[in-house]
């Protein structure tokens, strides 16, 4: 694997092939962002850093579990504007599990339910409350007529397969829908692409809800039920956005 990575070095060292020509025969610009960082998420909690956060976090926050998890919500919103949203899921999510891990040793959240027979402490289930902190910060990194079928539509695909991909195979749909209803292709493609990233109900759906509910120890069914919210709000704003748009 290692091995195999050497031409992205040394191709441009060399004067043999120039960086974006090598890099462009490995991967797409996306992809190197992407994995960049969830290398930089990897640094932060191996070193510890996010323990220094997430002290510095309830610093300026206060330790009221709202407040923190309305701003943990901000923060991860700010940040998937500049980082893909997987990476900043890779990011945040150590952290919100040390801000956790600190409100249960200062007795001011519970996050753990009580532990059963065949449960180990490595299989604890976490608390609706700590559900939330988790969700949040992975819905947040996700967010950055015949409309309403489009969006519709792109949901309910995204929530079961990658949202790259979906977006990618309902194009050609899509362009051959707006030349029979008679209008521009983006104004079927917009809401398809927002909406292709607009799934909360499922860990497969997007790497945020997978990497969330795997620090979290999450059930599939605590986010089925957590995702109506988001889900409902969405189509909501997505409806309003195309509006907006049209005119």
């Amino acid at each position: 694997m290692v091995t195999s990575m050497l031409p992205i070095a040394l191709l441009p060292m060399l004067g043999i092939l120039g960086s974006e020509d090598t890099c462009r025969s490995y991967f797409k610009d996306t992809t190197i962002v992407m994995m960049g960082g969830i290398i930089i998420a990897m640094a932060v909690e191996y070193s510890n850093l996010h323990y220094r956060l997430a002290l510095l976090i309830i610093k300026r926050f206060t330790c009221y579990p709202r407040v923190l998890h309305l701003a943990l919500m901000g923060i991860t919103f700010c940040l998937s504007t500049t980082m893909s949203n997987t990476a900043t899921a890779a990011l945040m999510s150590p952290i919100v599990r040390a801000i956790l891990e600190n409100l249960n040793d200062e007795e001011v959240m519970k996050i753990y339910l009580e532990m059963e027979k065949n449960d180990s402490n490595e299989n604890r289930r976490p608390t609706p409350q700590a559900i939330a902190f988790y969700l949040g910060v992975a819905y947040s990194a996700t967010i950055g007529g015949l409309i309403f079928e489009v969006i519709m539509l792109s949901m309910f695909l995204t929530a079961f397969g990658s949202n790259v991909s979906i977006v990618d195979q309902s194009f050609g749909f899509l362009a051959e829908a707006s030349l029979n209803v008679k209008k521009h292709p983006l104004i079927l493609f917009y809401p398809a692409v927002l909406a292709s990233s607009m799934a909360f109900h499922l860990p497969v759906s997007t790497p945020p809800n997978a990497i969330a509910c795997g620090f979290g120890n999450i059930k599939t069914k605590d986010i089925i039920y957590a995702g109506i919210g988001p889900t409902l709000s969405a189509i909501l704003l997505l409806e309003i956005f195309v509006f907006i748009g049209r005119k």
